[in-house]
């Protein structure tokens, strides 16, 4: 059995077991990988169309998928954007059923991304509308009980 290794820092030492990190690492690594593969899929999303919204090549999209290629902090917030989900989905930190799965993203994604410049304007203006709208009948409503 290996000894274990000790790392110093200035507020002390700590003892870490041979590899105990690195495999933890790992596997986070490969649930991540998963996980941002499955939402893609659930979208619909080819890679090369997930690589062009975050201005890297789809083979970087592949390497993050598979677990070869770590992911950088920025890509995992615009990757999360992009899916739909809050980057704590992607770091374990909510349940599984804390981020369901919405009726139609996957068709609003694609038609979205599909879309120019001027539309996706007009489709977020539209969007706001119908959150706003929303909001308003629920003030409404409080206010009449």
């Amino acid at each position: 059995m290996e000894e274990p290794t000790v790392l110093s820092w200035e507020a002390g030492a700590a003892v870490v077991p041979p590899r105990l990190v690195p495999d933890q690492q790992d596997e986070e690594q490969l649930r991540l990988a998963c996980r941002l593969r499955d939402c893609r899929e659930r979208l619909g999303l080819p890679q090369r169309v997930a690589a062009q919204c975050l201005g890297i090549p789809r083979s970087a999209i592949s390497g993050i998928e598979s677990g070869a290629r770590k992911v950088e902090s920025l890509e995992l917030k615009a990757l999360a954007a992009l899916y739909h989900r809050p980057v704590g989905y992607f770091l374990d930190e909510f349940p599984d059923e804390a981020a369901p799965e919405a009726p139609g993203l996957r068709v609003l994604t694609v038609a979205y991304l599909g879309l120019g410049h001027a539309d996706r304007e007009r489709l977020t203006d539209y969007a706001e509308l119908l959150v706003t709208a929303r909001e308003r009948r629920r003030i409404l409503s409080t206010k009449d009980a």
